[in-house]
């Protein structure tokens, strides 16, 4: 017989009885696993299209517009928070998009179809009359029944939304200006944007013959377009004669929308259609859709949009803040969330999902203000970090105006583009062209007082102007965290703290399951090590002396038998973070009299 190959742990070496050879394929001893990355950052916003409160991947501004529409000229936006942050060179987001719930899908039903009833005296119609309802409905008489009076089927050139009754000719292309009908409908097909939005208002269908349509076998075409987007679903055809023949033809049509056609034409990412049951043929033509609206107006603009919208809830189905659970942000917020009662959750989040927060305090807050809310809310954490409402002056190019916007996305963007080890302190921030307090020129070219920023930072209060201790540039003046603790209240310390627990987290499961054994210790202390190496070897961790940086202690003296015997495995470890120069301070002496020794080699 051929020997037998099996993977290690699945041979029961006790049970073997028949001779043979017998091979095990054993993985390598010792396991090496890279850290999670910590480029990921979460924001939650609203949108002009796209899903509600399920986390979408973006790389790009492109990708953006594809899912969620252009950003718009708002509080709370979704799209300026992202675009300032790709400003400092994030490029790997997950975003989240919220509403107050009056959100709507823009819609429209192709080629209505039924009768005109004449319900008062009133000359007749003729074939292919045009009459222009009471409601603004446009119907053309396309057959008349006996003498002309009793009805006429019609074809809509508008939007009929529903069956109306009662309703006089305003205007009339024939005979019949001034009779009184009752409009009945059957809908051929209603076509509805598959998200809610004001995007979806930019959407026009076409319907027209198929490419490959003939007058005995007719098909048709329906092209959906939306702003750098277009959809084809050609040669679609009913089955049958007669009324059978268009009733199955406008199933056919919505099943090809919703479910495509082929393996290249799959399902349309822009709308969904719902057939009716009207026994006409389409009547061919372009349509737009309308009645799309976001739901994403602050209560001052006439919405219900408000912090507590993006921080959302926490029970399924989650939404806002809590959609990004799991999804390993390394940086996250909110957009423009400067409501301090929010806060809290807001650190809550943070601690439980081990990401850095960004919050901001409200437009052209005072620093007096700014202190008070932040004692009131209790947020002293590592984990938040708190910038001061001193707003920023962006240029918006897609809406071709000057705004104020929140400084959370230039200081997100900035630690998402950085290695968890560094600090967001003194590093330049592009985009910004003033803030509230620094400029435009209008608006003040004030520059920061010390006592000013020894108040804000100290008390645990990021702020963003210029100068910076490096130039005349925007930074931010600390790189702090809202921590008290001035041995954990940097960025790089609650990053690469974040960083180092979760990649352990992620990568230790490996060793479940294993049997415990001297050399299974050293083979996990090793992978452990292993690790920290290459963070050392990077330069991520160390020490200014260039000593040891790390200590994993994973033997006999840390997992006693007692424990042992319990199917407990302890791993002891002690990291030395680089610490960030924020003092340099400059001992200076000169002189006439200043005696200098020097050496001649």
């Amino acid at each position: 017989m051929p020997a037998v190959i099996t993977q290690q742990g699945a041979l029961n070496t006790t049970a073997l009885i028949v001779p043979d050879a017998y091979v095990q394929i054993i993985p390598p001893a010792f396991n090496y696993f890279n850290g999670l990355p910590t480029n990921i950052v979460g924001i939650v916003g609203t949108a002009a299209w796209g899903p509600v409160n399920t986390p979408v991947t973006i790389g790009s501004m492109q990708g953006y517009a594809q899912q969620f529409g252009a950003l718009q000229n708002r509080k709370y936006d979704l799209g300026t928070q992202l675009a300032t942050a790709v400003q400092q060179g994030a490029n790997n987001f997950r975003c989240v998009r919220v509403t107050d719930g009056s959100d709507t899908a823009a819609a429209v039903t192709l080629g209505l179809a039924g009768t005109v009833t004449p319900t008062t005296a009133g000359t007749g119609n003729a074939v292919n009359d045009v009459l222009t309802l009471s409601n603004g409905v446009t119907v053309k008489v396309t057959a008349v029944a006996s003498g002309g009076v009793t009805a006429a089927v019609v074809e809509s050139l508008g939007v009929v939304t529903a069956s109306a009754t009662g309703l006089g000719v305003a205007s009339s292309t024939g005979a019949g200006t001034g009779a009184v009908f009752s409009l009945s409908v059957v809908d051929q097909i209603a076509l509805t944007s598959l998200y809610t939005g004001s995007l979806g208002n930019l959407t026009q269908v076409t319907l027209s013959a198929g490419s490959s349509s003939t007058a005995a076998t007719p098909s048709y075409k329906l092209t959906v377009a939306m702003p750098g987007v277009q959809e084809v679903f050609d040669n679609i055809a009913g089955t049958g004669t007669g009324a059978a023949l268009w009733t199955s033809f406008w199933t056919n049509l919505a099943n090809a929308v919703n479910n495509g056609i082929t393996a290249l034409r799959g399902p349309s990412r822009l709308i969904v259609a719902g057939a009716g049951t009207s026994p006409a043929a389409p009547l061919l033509g372009t349509y737009s859709l309308a009645g799309g609206s976001d739901g994403a107006l602050s209560p001052a603009l006439g919405g219900n949009v408000t912090a507590a919208t993006l921080v959302g809830q926490d029970s399924l189905p989650r939404k806002g803040m809590y959609a990004l659970r799991t999804l390993g942000c390394s940086v996250a917020w909110l957009a423009d969330a400067d409501d301090d009662t929010q806060w809290a959750n807001q650190v809550e989040f943070a601690t439980s999902e081990f990401v850095y927060v960004i919050g901001t305090g409200p437009s052209a807050d005072t620093i007096s203000n700014a202190l008070a809310a932040k004692q009131s809310a209790g947020i002293d954490s590592p984990w938040f970090k708190l910038i001061f409402g001193d707003w920023v002056y962006w240029s918006d190019t897609v809406n071709n105006v000057l705004r104020l916007v929140s400084p959370q996305g230039f200081i997100g963007g900035l630690l998402g583009n950085l290695a968890p080890q560094n600090s967001s302190l003194n590093k330049p921030m592009q985009g910004i062209v003033g803030t509230q307090k620094t400029g435009p020129a209008a608006n003040g070219n004030s520059a920061y007082a010390y006592a000013d920023l020894q108040q804000l930072i100290g008390g645990g209060i990021e702020v963003v102007a210029n100068p910076c201790p490096g130039g005349n540039y925007f930074g931010a003046q600390s790189g702090h965290n809202s921590s008290s603790d001035a041995t954990r209240n940097t960025d790089a310390y609650t990053r690469l703290t974040d960083y180092i627990s979760t990649s352990l987290g992620a990568a230790s499961g490996v060793f479940v399951g294993q049997l415990q054994t001297a050399q299974q210790q050293l083979n996990a202390k090793a992978a452990i090590n292993a690790f920290f190496q290459s963070l050392q070897d990077a330069g991520q961790i160390g020490t200014s002396s260039g000593s040891a940086a790390y200590n994993v202690t994973l033997d006999s003296t840390n997992n006693p038998a007692a424990r042992v015997a319990l199917g407990y495995e302890q791993a002891d470890i002690q990291v030395s973070y680089l610490n960030v120069v924020e003092k340099f301070l400059v001992n200076f002496q000169g002189g006439g009299s200043v005696q200098i020794a020097s050496n001649q080699t």
